[in-house]
């Protein structure tokens, strides 16, 4: 395990101190200690004491999926996100040991491509790779197919424990703006990929899978918002032909693994082949250094809660340096202390009063 990436950009889960590795656990300066698994990764989320909202992915899960991408299907996407982090990662060459976190990172498929994308242009540069996921199944085959990348079992829907990273990607996974912002540094950058409605469409049209949410890419930037600038969209659009066991391994690999019986999925003959559209919208996001808060909403994970009246939203704790900027409330520097203060305010410790 990386010391100087652990010590550097992981945090205890407990109470947000440095860590450190002593033989094959981890420890902060606070005596809490974390086994090092035997492939290599770190379980944080046991340590919060309560449950995922969600539970993850299951083994079968991870199973198809690496079969699936292991064929190639996605490489486009790694690719095109290689391309934009080494873009981006010109404003970190020269730090000593910047970051990049995959959250929501499953198998590890994207961020070990991403890595070998970055390893082969930029050879010398020291990057601590990164990776996070709900599910130990997951994490537990990233570490045993990317030694090279730091992995830890986290949920994305509560307090991620990270700190000062540079670039964060996010793929087919939950969001979390509070925490992606408390944990990444000033002039950070987001990577996050979304599906469009026409995402698969020929399959979810003949299996009957899962709708892919409407205006999805509106809804995303909006829920990010209030703590990253949009920088650009970048479309990706291909056809793909998949195989028998192809179509198999996609049903599996998604959320309608969840859904199989339900939909009336399971035990369905798949075709020999089918011809399908990828499409996806790649979004790279710039990180405020001002956060803003709507007035009239108060913001719970991305969760909309609407205020009495719509009115002037009143926080029930002081804020050093705000400033109402158009309809919006602005945390103003000093930056850690407004996070400090927007966290009280997404764990619902706000009144908000109409006018």
């Amino acid at each position: 395990m990386n010391k100087i990436c652990l010590a550097g950009h992981v945090r205890c889960p407990i109470c947000d101190s440095q860590l450190d590795v002593v033989d094959n656990t981890v420890n902060c300066a606070n005596r809490h200690t974390f086994d090092v698994a035997r492939d290599g990764y770190v379980n944080l989320l046991a340590a919060t004491g309560r449950a995922p909202r969600t539970p993850g992915d299951a083994k079968e899960m991870i199973q198809a999926r690496t079969r699936f991408v292991g064929r190639g299907f996605y490489q486009s996407l790694v690719l095109a996100v290689g391309e934009i982090v080494h873009r981006a990662a010109g404003d970190m060459i020269g730090q000593a040991h910047p970051s990049i976190l995959d959250v929501g990172c499953g198998e590890g498929y994207l961020i070990g491509g991403v890595k070998h994308y970055l390893d082969e242009r930029l050879s010398g540069w020291s990057v601590c790779y990164l990776g996070s996921d709900v599910s130990k199944e997951a994490v537990r085959h990233a570490a045993r197919n990317h030694p090279e990348i730091l992995f830890v079992v986290a949920d994305t829907n509560g307090k991620l424990p990270f700190a000062s990273i540079d670039l964060l990607i996010n793929s087919f996974a939950p969001r979390n703006p509070v925490e992606f912002h408390r944990i990444t540094g000033p002039g950070a950058r987001a990577v996050v990929v979304i599906p469009t409605s026409r995402h698969l469409i020929e399959a979810r049209q003949a299996f009957n899978l899962l709708s892919i949410q409407e205006e999805k890419e509106r809804l995303v930037v909006e829920q990010l918002g209030s703590w990253f600038d949009l920088v650009r969209v970048q479309p990706l659009d291909y056809q793909i032909t998949l195989g028998q066991g192809d179509l198999g391994d996609l049903i599996a690999m998604t959320p309608n693994f969840w859904h199989r019986a339900k939909r009336g999925i399971e035990g369905k003959v798949l075709p020999e082949s089918l011809r399908t559209t990828v499409s996806l919208s790649i979004l790279l996001f710039r990180r405020r250094e001002e956060i803003q808060f709507p007035l009239s909403t108060a913001w719970r994970g991305g969760e909309g809660v609407r205020s009495r009246g719509g009115g002037l939203g009143l926080l029930d704790v002081e804020l050093t340096g705000s400033v109402v900027v158009g309809e919006k409330l602005a945390v103003a520097a000093p930056i850690d202390r407004g996070i400090e203060l927007a966290s009280r305010f997404i764990r619902t410790q706000v009144a908000l009063h109409g006018p």
